[in-house]
């Protein structure tokens, strides 16, 4: 079994909004030979994850600054 840099996990994890630990990323990594870890490592660094909470907090703050800035027009959001 190869080692996998604690920092880099740490890294991912915070990558994917604490939905997943360090573990689930390690059991993930068992699915592949040992010789293609760094791959699936790498493959794992280019994915984005948006959580449900991430996504509404980003929709607030743009609607609320829609609203901000233009306070004097009527706004309806379909």
């Amino acid at each position: 079994m190869r080692k996998v840099n604690a920092d880099f996990l740490s890294v991912l994890k915070h990558r994917f909004d604490e939905q997943i630990t360090e573990s689930d990323i390690l059991k993930w990594l068992y699915n592949f030979e040992d010789t293609d870890w760094e791959s699936a490592l790498t493959l794992l660094n280019k994915v984005c994850y948006y959580s449900e909470n991430r996504c509404v907090k980003n929709l607030e703050t743009g609607l609320n600054s829609i609203i901000t800035s233009h306070r004097e027009l009527p706004i309806a959001f379909f």
